[in-house]
């Protein structure tokens, strides 16, 4: 049985993301700190910074801070739109890695994106704001 209703929820989540969030600009900044326009991102924008290598280091980390922190707010709406965000964000890495196991463990697939998904979300509850994920003990590139 499936962890979420969808049988492919990586699918649900870029559709439920871009219904929320389409045509919104992201911005990687701290409430309060000076940013301009041209600083904003768009969805797409956002999700190739947030995932590529290339990115300035200093975007992507404050890209993702902003996110982690927002998906922790106190108001449930911001907190679940950047939980699906972030998730949003890391979808292709995960659904990449869910076919993979799947085939190794020779498991259901959606059993295995549910499974991923429900760990995303634990972990970035778990997160808090001094974390560098990039840095941390447990990751891989550690």
């Amino acid at each position: 049985m499936s962890l979420l209703p969808s049988a492919d929820v990586f699918r649900s989540i870029e559709l439920k993301v871009s219904q929320l969030l389409g045509g919104q600009l992201v911005c990687p900044h701290a409430p309060g700190e000076r940013c301009s326009v041209g600083e904003h991102l768009t969805l797409s924008e956002a999700k190739d910074a947030a995932a590529r290598d290339a990115t300035d280091v200093a975007l992507r980390d404050t890209l993702w801070r902003c996110v982690g922190r927002d998906a922790r707010s106190d108001l449930p709406n911001l907190a679940q739109r950047s939980q699906l965000l972030a998730l949003y964000f890391v979808v292709p890495y995960l659904r990449k890695s869910a076919g993979r196991v799947s085939r190794r463990l020779c498991v259901d697939v959606a059993e295995v994106r549910s499974a991923m998904v429900f760990g995303a979300l634990y972990g970035l509850a778990l997160a808090t704001d001094g974390d560098d994920v990039a840095r941390s003990p447990g990751h891989l590139g550690a």
